[in-house]
């Protein structure tokens, strides 16, 4: 048996039939280190108590806090930040993740932390962390009380791992959020400019060639690439449609004007939600009536060889035939 010492936390005999004594107040908004703790009067016993969780080394976060935005990689991250230099910031997949950037790839158990400083500055060696230098060379700003490269720059570093479907796919995204700072196809020029010797570079420039305003959601870029390597002429996105008397018929995924053709991307809501389902079929019904054609497709299309092939073939002879 070890030599702790007894009290609330811990009766003589070794097991805990007691609650946790309460933390002090200063302990319960946001990760601590132990060395804190020890300050306030924290036993050792106390700190390994099941409302306490231990992210980290030396450092401690109480479970009864309220949920934090962006869910357990915040709260994970603003544990191990705690442990860390305050001049390292969050970078890459991490702050990828941070941001919520779309189509990114699968979690793993243990994907490393990607943490950046600036050159010349001590590597971060810690476990689980991996380390990269350049920080004075990148954008950072402090979102939910971490220190993290702003979408921008973040999208440039991915460069160096993803494909440049990927970072399209992100870079629609950037140009379509509404918060501030907003994004515009400018900035993205400039950035990837300033990146002419980094790792990536190519799959950026391939990338922002492709990128597009109007595009609203993943799986709305994938399909425009798509068409793009079917040969088809670029559409309009995301465009609002009025019959020749001005009445608003609806707003169209995807507009080739002179052909009265419209393609509209169906995502699962479209299936599993009733009233949306019949809104979909009125505004159809709105279409075709104005003499536009009307071609729908789900992400199980665009999977499936043989639905694949079909409203390829059929595009083609829509829009080239």
């Amino acid at each position: 048996m070890d030599n702790l010492p007894s009290g609330p936390d811990r009766p003589h005999d070794g097991s805990v039939s007691r609650p946790p004594s309460d933390l002090p107040a200063a302990l319960r908004t946001e990760p601590f280190r132990t060395s804190t703790a020890h300050a306030h009067g924290v036993t050792r016993v106390r700190l390994r108590a099941a409302d306490l969780e231990a992210s980290t080394h030396g450092v401690r976060s109480w479970r009864g806090g309220p949920p934090q935005p962006g869910g357990d990689i915040r709260r994970l991250l603003l544990t191990l930040a705690t442990a860390l230099p305050p001049d390292v910031a969050f970078s890459h997949l991490t702050a990828a993740r941070l941001w919520d950037l779309p189509d990114l790839p699968r979690a793993e158990p243990h994907e490393p932390v990607h943490v950046a400083r600036a050159s010349g500055r001590p590597p971060i060696e810690r476990g689980g962390c991996q380390h990269h230098r350049g920080l004075e060379r990148r954008t950072v700003v402090t979102a939910g009380g971490l220190r993290v490269t702003d979408p921008v720059t973040t999208w440039l570093d991915l460069a160096a791992t993803l494909s440049t479907t990927r970072l399209v796919v992100i870079g629609d995204f950037l140009l379509a959020r509404r918060s501030v700072p907003r994004v515009s196809l400018d900035d993205l020029q400039a950035a990837v400019a300033s990146r002419r010797r980094n790792r990536g570079y190519r799959r950026l420039v391939a990338a922002l060639g492709q990128v597009r305003v109007g595009a609203a959601s993943p799986m709305e870029s994938r399909s425009r690439l798509v068409f793009a390597s079917w040969g088809l002429p670029e559409p309009e996105l995301n465009v609002n449609v009025y019959d020749e008397f001005g009445q608003f018929l609806g707003r169209a995924d995807f507009l080739w004007r002179d052909r009265r053709v419209l393609a509209e991307y169906d995502g699962d809501q479209h299936r599993t939600d009733r009233a949306h389902w019949l809104g979909d079929r009125a505004r159809r019904l709105l279409f075709e009536a104005a003499g536009w054609t009307y071609v729908e497709f789900t992400s199980h299309t665009l999977i499936d060889p043989e639905l694949h092939d079909g409203l390829r073939r059929r595009m083609r002879l829509l829009l080239l035939g």
